[in-house]
């Protein structure tokens, strides 16, 4: 079972600074737990910080489609908003739904099940409440695709603000995006049910 994670800082999760590339974000909860209740499972963290929808375009067949991925998760859409607050760099709705089109048509060729969680956010910390239309058009969009291509999609968002509504969002976000241990243990468990359900289900074909 090959399993990639893939998406932008969130499932890099430092991994650059990791000697095994697998980072101490959510994918490491992830990997630790796979590795005490499943065998033969090789996983890879392909997640790159600052990455818009566009830069997973660019890398998709060599950090995606040729690992072959039996389970590939991804997150992304939240740099694709950012960047145009911070750098003016524009992702408009028609990009953003054609690239991630793109690289979802592509990993159907591999026959790999999909995960896809949709982005995230607290308007509080280094996020505006302006970025609100834009996040909500692009978290529209996840959705809408998670129709048409994901096996299992996961309401990150819609998970989060129910959870801060006990916790309070310092606990989960240090700057409204980007998750402290709460946010990356909350994250891991998601995705953790979201594998437990498809490795379920392949037991069963």
């Amino acid at each position: 079972m090959v399993i990639v994670f893939q998406g932008d800082s969130i499932t890099d999760g430092g991994r650059f600074f990791e000697p095994d590339g697998i980072g101490k974000g959510y994918v490491y909860e992830v990997i630790e737990f796979l590795k005490k209740h499943y065998t033969n499972v090789t996983a890879y963290n392909r997640g790159t910080a600052k990455n818009r929808s566009a830069d997973l375009v660019a890398r998709w067949k060599g950090d995606a489609i040729d690992l072959k991925p039996d389970i590939l998760t991804l997150m992304i859409g939240i740099n694709d908003v950012w960047r145009h607050f911070d750098q003016g760099l524009t992702t408009t709705a028609e990009e953003f739904e054609n690239n991630c089109r793109e690289i979802l048509e592509k990993t159907k060729t591999i026959e790999s099940k999909v995960i896809l969680f949709e982005p995230y956010i607290f308007y509080e910390g280094a996020v505006d409440i302006s970025w609100q239309e834009e996040f909500e058009q692009k978290r529209k969009i996840i959705r809408k695709l998670a129709k048409e291509y994901a096996d299992v999609f996961i309401p990150t968002h819609d998970v989060f603000q129910q959870m801060s509504k006990i916790f309070g969002w310092k606990m989960m976000v240090l700057d409204g995006v980007h998750p402290t241990a709460l946010g990356v243990n909350i994250l891991a468990s998601l995705l953790i049910e979201a594998i437990e359900n498809i490795m379920a289900e392949k037991r069963h074909e």
